[in-house]
């Protein structure tokens, strides 16, 4: 609306006119969509002059008669009312732009009043055809918007479905390990199969975690390890003896990360209950500035002696529990964190910066 009174305004300075109208149609006999005038016009008087252009050919200057003419006040007093057609830029009229004057109604309008009234009524023709295209260009993003909000829901709901699926067939792979270790009577055999286990179900908890974060892809390390404490005392109930996650800055990670870390942890947390005593805690220390993140598991126990763990950290054997953890780090190798209480330290390499 501001636009359009803004041409009015120009029209009438142009014209040196007493009243301008905008009759926005097809043609000058059409049902007007809009009409704009200036202050000082009712409703009549601009369907009178609208009338009264009725099938002229534009651009047209008519004389305006007193009394009956209807037009407002130039018409009263008398004088001319000068028409153009408002064009877009391709040719199709949108309408009509006219003004009404007093002034001198047995001369018509100069040559060069009409160009200055057809050069406003071009100019707003190009920014009437503008606003159309941005109305229609505005329609076409609102529908694109509403399709890719539509796909993405759908990407995510099969993500969804995808990863639940993941989570349960990890699940019972979990479940036949675990009953396999139970039927068998070679002790060594059974702690490798429950170890497996162990494995299968840290990475379906990684699942089942990045299941309630499907959009950002980042799964916080602290919640992430806090729940596999409680799976892991729900699977292995040992009377007089508790897991605990120390304090600390948390850490958003990928969920590329997400089940390596779970991995390491369950098996350091996994050694400790076997071969320990006591009470467990874990600690994470998020390295921001090397992208890493170290995982230390103590309990009240003597701990493996250094030896031990750098042996096992040279051979990087998958059939050392402490070898498969160095491979899942990134070939780090494993450190005894002399305490007190004595731990077993593993720094992981992250696929992403950290923070």
């Amino acid at each position: 609306m501001a636009a359009l009174d803004r041409m009015l305004g120009l029209a009438l300075d142009g014209a040196g006119a007493d009243a301008a109208m905008l009759f926005l149609s097809e043609a000058p006999g059409a049902r007007s969509r809009h009409c704009r005038a200036t202050s000082g016009l009712a409703a009549a008087e601009l369907d009178a002059v609208l009338k009264m252009l009725q099938g002229r050919p534009l651009p047209v200057v008519l004389p305006v008669h007193g009394g009956g003419s209807g037009a407002g006040a130039a018409g009263r007093a008398g004088g001319t009312c000068a028409a153009v057609a408002v064009r877009e830029p391709d040719g199709a009229q949108r309408g009509i732009l006219a003004v009404l004057s007093s002034k001198g109604h047995q001369q018509a309008p100069g040559v060069g009043e009409l160009h200055r009234l057809q050069a406003v009524a071009d100019l707003l023709g190009s920014e009437l055809a503008l606003r159309r295209e941005l109305a229609e260009t505005r329609q076409v993003a609102e529908a694109l918007k509403a399709r890719f909000e539509r796909s993405q829901q759908d990407q995510e709901g099969l993500v969804r479905a995808i990863d639940h699926r993941i989570r349960n067939g990890l699940q019972m792979v979990n479940d036949m390990l675990s009953l396999q270790a139970l039927s068998l009577g070679d002790t060594a055999a059974a702690a490798r199969l429950d170890a497996a286990a162990g494995r299968v179900q840290a990475v379906a908890e990684a699942h089942a975690h990045l299941q309630r974060r499907p959009a950002t892809g980042q799964v916080s390390v602290r919640e992430y390890v806090a729940l596999l404490l409680r799976r892991l005392q729900e699977c292995r109930p040992e009377p007089g003896r508790t897991l605990t996650l120390q304090p600390a800055p948390d850490l958003a990670i990928s969920a590329l990360d997400a089940p390596r870390i779970g991995i390491i942890a369950w098996e350091l947390l996994a050694n400790a209950l076997r071969h320990g005593r006591g009470h467990v805690e874990i600690a994470l220390q998020p390295l921001p500035e090397a992208s890493q993140l170290r995982i230390i598991v103590r309990d009240e126990g003597p701990g493996p002696d250094a030896a031990t763990v750098a042996a096992a950290s040279r051979r990087g054997s998958q059939g050392s529990g402490l070898g498969l953890i160095r491979l899942i780090a990134g070939g780090n190798a494993a450190n005894v964190d002399p305490g007190p209480p004595p731990g077993v330290a593993i720094t992981v390499s992250l696929r992403r910066p950290a923070g």
